[in-house]
């Protein structure tokens, strides 16, 4: 299982790690998370039209929004981003 801890969330008093709790996986299943899609590949009008085709009330389109910034910050933040990969998060953030 690939990790990827930081060292404030992974640190305890014996040095030992002992477990871990993953909630990158809380989203799967939720129709927020079928929206990122809209936030990370499409343009503006793209993703209007996009929007217009979707059962997305205002704060379920927020959402996706937010798991698509969270996604692109992260990534763009990782050692292994190329410059075309960073490229494309920037654009979600």
């Amino acid at each position: 299982m690939p990790l990827s801890l930081p060292t404030t969330s992974s640190s305890t008093p014996t040095g030992t790690l002992t477990a871990v709790i993953d909630f990158g996986t809380c989203g799967i299943g939720g129709p927020a998370c079928d929206l990122v899609i809209a936030w990370t590949l499409f343009d503006r009008d793209s993703r209007e039209i996009h929007r217009s085709l979707m059962p997305a009330d205002d704060a379920m389109w927020a959402c996706g929004r937010g798991w698509a910034l969270w996604k692109a910050l992260i990534t763009i933040n990782s050692p292994d981003a190329t410059p075309t990969i960073a490229a494309r998060a920037t654009h979600v953030a």
